[in-house]
C-alpha cells in the first residue's frame, strides 16, 4: 500500500492515523505532507514505514518521483 497522509486532518491526529495504518497494513509506503515541520519532527517521522517528508506547498516533480519509488517497492 501506498498512502500519502497530511499530519493536519479534521477529526483526527496525523500520528494517530499514520499509528493505525502501520497496524494494519502490510509494509505501507507512506509519504506525509504538512504545512509545517521542524527539522527535529522530520527526523522522528523518517522512520518506516515513512518514505518521505514534504512542507507545503509541494514540488510535485518531488511527489511524483517518490511516489514512483513507492510504487517500485511494492511491486517487486
Amino acid at each position: 500500500d501506498i498512502v500519502i497522509l497530511d499530519m493536519n486532518l479534521p477529526g483526527i491526529d496525523g500520528l494517530q492515523l499514520l499509528r493505525e495504518i502501520e497496524q494494519s497494513s502490510k509494509n505501507p509506503q507512506v509519504i506525509i505532507i504538512s504545512g509545517y515541520v521542524t527539522g527535529d519532527e522530520r527526523k522522528a517521522l523518517k522512520k518506516d514505514p515513512v518514505i518521505e517528508v514534504f512542507t507545503k506547498p509541494v514540488d510535485m516533480n518531488q511527489l511524483r518521483k517518490v511516489v514512483n519509488h513507492a510504487l517500485r517497492a511494492v511491486t517487486v
